[in-house]
């Protein structure tokens, strides 16, 4: 659809060097009214390549302006309230980045933007002074890691064992 090309042809634009021709065409997408669930998930997707685009700018305010865009419960929300955290933290405002981060360390940890938001959590509370809740944040991200190298080395016997599919 027309909406998909806008998308890549926006990335595509990120990447050559045109940062602002690409922005433009993200923004303009990720602020559309979209018809169904498909579409939204696309402006979604928009909204969070615009903003982590920002963040690589060190632009905060457009990043949490694009970021805060994306719905909460969509498939790109983990990564949006990831971003919307680091644009915070950009800001020298770790009590502000504690709101998303703490909201993601809470969901699936196999998704990385959850992982990164284990460890992200304690860095706020380290800026904010709270050592001793950061470094019982920071045990509780090593075993959050621990379960899951664990769980990808089960993973891995499995798939070389040939017995993942059976299971």
């Amino acid at each position: 659809t027309p909406a998909y090309a806008r998308f890549n042809l926006g990335v595509a634009l990120i990447r050559s060097g045109d940062v602002e021709g690409g922005k433009a065409l993200l923004d303009e997408l990720g602020s559309t009214s979209m018809p169904d669930e498909e579409t939204r998930a696309l402006r979604d997707q928009a909204n969070v390549a615009l903003g982590f685009a920002a963040l690589t700018q060190d632009d905060a305010e457009g990043a949490a302006k694009a970021l805060e865009r994306v719905r909460l419960q969509g498939v790109h929300s983990n990564k949006a309230l990831l971003g919307f955290g680091w644009a915070a933290a950009l800001q020298k405002k770790p009590a502000q980045a504690l709101v998303p981060w703490m909201e993601l360390a809470g969901r699936d940890p196999s998704d990385p933007a959850v992982l990164e938001a284990r460890i992200a959590v304690p860095y706020a509370l380290a800026e904010l002074g709270a050592y001793g809740q950061a470094l019982q944040r920071y045990q509780e991200a090593i075993g959050a890691y621990e379960q899951e190298d664990k769980a990808l080395s089960e993973s891995i016997s499995a798939i070389r064992a040939g017995t993942l599919v059976n299971n």
